[in-house]
């Protein structure tokens, strides 16, 4: 009889409505959303601060819509800290 390897089985992640954590800060999860930048699950504390650098980006003349789903968390604008 031949021997089968067995393989574990991974779980599979939580889906974004079983998700307990925000993915940036670790905070609680009360209500989430996805974040703009990236594929994160975060908190709307997160949120807020995504918000608050969009209008920093637009303050520095780059349109935050060029950045959506860019996989990054913007920290400059042409080489200047944002």
């Amino acid at each position: 009889m031949e021997k089968v390897e067995e393989k574990a089985v991974e779980k599979p992640t939580a889906t974004f409505f079983e998700q307990t954590k925000c993915d940036r800060c670790g905070g609680e999860l009360t209500a989430r959303t996805t974040s703009w930048f990236t594929t994160e699950t975060i908190c709307m504390g997160c949120s807020e601060k995504e918000d608050e650098l969009k209008k920093k980006l637009i303050a520095k003349g780059k349109n935050p819509s060029d950045l959506e789903g860019c996989g990054y968390i913007p920290k400059t604008v042409k080489g200047k800290k944002i």
